[in-house]
């Protein structure tokens, strides 16, 4: 399967997300190009465009990765290089950046992007990802206690959070049903995943398989601490992250970096 990374971005106001861009490597070249949600960060946000890639309906291709995402890559040459990978369940090799980007999420402390992966797996088969437990910073002491004893391997629920008067469709993580007297609710699943799951979850009338792959321990921040994975069936004609927003708008027309 063709790596296929993701960038969003965040008004830093609102705090609301914005598919902005999707990049692929194929046949030793990178491709970005702009999908539909910028249009929407334009109209909503103020947003304008990425420097380096000035033509909305342009498809820009090269043999190099762009600094865009390069400079959102650690150092391999850093001596804590491979504790860092350690971080999302990944080993220092060669020619992994577009794994590396999408399991880290190529955060800076300088700005408000996010990456995140096209899920592994085919139709008919099994739809795999990984993610990190969202808004953790939101969570009581109790429930960031209930994270550090987590097992590896230990199964979490997903439940609709339709209560939550910031997001109705927000879907919350929990502790699972083997210990109900210790109840924790434990973040909750990445606003990207929702629409795929949903429908994954009305499709196949089954709960996806989340369980828990890393524990960071402290001083690894919030949204580093809890690494899960999700599999669940991929129905046969269904396509991840198919909405409006995620539709390329280039042109035709190639543009070398």
């Amino acid at each position: 399967m063709t790596p296929v990374v993701f960038l969003a971005w965040q008004n830093p106001r609102t705090n609301r997300w914005f598919p902005i861009g999707r990049l692929r490597r194929e046949e030793g070249e990178y491709e970005f190009e702009y999908v539909a949600g910028i249009r929407d960060a334009q109209l909503h946000s103020e947003f304008s465009r990425l420097v380096g890639f000035p033509d909305l309906e342009a498809r820009y291709v090269s043999r190099t990765l762009f600094p865009l995402f390069a400079n959102r890559l650690m150092s391999s040459s850093r001596p804590d290089y491979s504790k860092y990978l350690s971080y999302f369940r990944l080993i220092p090799s060669k020619g992994n950046e577009m794994l590396v980007l999408g399991r880290t999420g190529g955060f800076r402390a300088t700005d408000n992007f996010e990456i995140f992966p096209y899920p592994e797996g085919e139709p008919g088969g099994e739809y795999r990802t990984w993610f990190f437990a969202h808004r953790l910073n939101l969570m009581s002491d109790s429930s960031i206690d209930r994270v550090a004893k987590l097992r590896e391997g230990e199964r979490l629920r997903i439940f609709a959070d339709i209560q939550n008067p910031a997001d109705e469709q927000a879907l919350g993580l929990r502790t699972g049903d083997d210990a109900p007297q210790e109840f924790h609710i434990l973040g909750y699943l990445p606003r990207y995943l929702r629409s795929d799951v949903h429908f994954m979850m009305k499709s196949s009338g089954t709960q996806p398989m989340v369980t828990v792959e890393k524990v960071n321990p402290v001083p690894a921040p919030l949204h580093l601490r809890l690494l899960c994975r999700l599999r669940m069936p991929w129905p046969i004609g269904f396509e991840p992250f198919s909405g409006p927003e995620y539709q390329p708008i280039a042109s035709a027309a190639l543009q070398p970096a």
